[in-house]
C-alpha cells in the first residue's frame, strides 16, 4: 500500500500546474511555484484526515483548492504588508535609492527573465538545482557548498559546472 506521502508526490507536478498558473495572473506578488507547492503537500498532508475524496479526480480537485488557497493567502498576507505604516520611509531618506533604479521596461524585462530561469531551474534534478541556488543566489564559494553538500570542493564545482550546462539546455528548449 502506498503511504500518503508518496500519493501525495505523485500530485506534485499537477499542483505545479495549477500554481504556475494562478500565480502568472498575480504578477504584483513574488512568490514561488516550488514554495507554494511544497506548503500544500505539508497541508495536504496534515488535513488528510479530512480529506473526503474518493477517487483521483476529487483528490486532485481537493488538492488544487489547497494550492489555490495557499496562493490566496500569501497574497493577502503581502498586500497587508504592503499597507504597513510602519515600513514606510521618507522620500528624503528614498530620494538617493531612487536615482539609481531602472526603467519600468528595465525591471518587466529583469522579472520576465527571472521567471524563465526559475522555471528552467525548476526542471532540474534536485542537486542542480540545490548547487546553483547555492552559488548564484546564497552567493556560497565551491567549499562552503562542498561543506553543505558532504562533496569535494572539486566534486561540486564539476556538479555546478554539469548544472550550468543544463540550465543553458533547458533555457534554450524554452526560448
Amino acid at each position: 500500500m502506498e503511504s500518503r506521502a508518496d500519493l501525495l508526490e505523485t500530485f506534485r507536478e499537477y499542483m505545479r500546474q495549477v500554481a504556475r498558473r494562478a500565480l502568472a495572473t498575480k504578477k504584483d506578488f513574488k512568490l514561488s511555484v516550488s514554495d507554494i507547492v511544497q506548503n500544500a503537500i505539508l497541508c495536504a498532508h496534515r488535513d488528510a484526515p479530512a480529506c473526503r475524496a474518493e477517487n483521483a479526480r476529487e483528490l486532485k480537485a481537493w488538492l488544487r483548492s489547497i494550492v489555490l488557497n495557499d496562493i490566496s493567502n500569501a497574497c493577502r498576507d503581502a498586500q497587508r504588508l504592503k499597507r504597513d505604516v510602519r515600513r514606510e520611509k521618507s522620500m528624503d531618506a528614498v530620494a538617493p535609492q531612487v536615482a539609481n533604479h531602472s526603467t519600468p521596461s528595465e525591471i518587466a524585462i529583469r522579472t520576465e527573465e527571472q521567471e524563465r530561469i526559475e522555471t528552467a531551474l525548476e526542471q532540474l534534478p534536485l542537486e542542480s538545482q540545490r548547487v546553483i541556488r547555492l552559488r548564484h543566489k546564497e552567493d556560497r564559494s565551491f567549499v562552503e557548498i562542498a561543506d553543505q553538500m558532504g562533496r569535494s570542493p572539486d566534486a561540486v564545482r564539476m556538479l555546478w559546472n554539469r548544472s550550468i550546462v543544463l540550465l543553458s539546455r533547458e533555457l534554450k528548449r524554452t526560448k
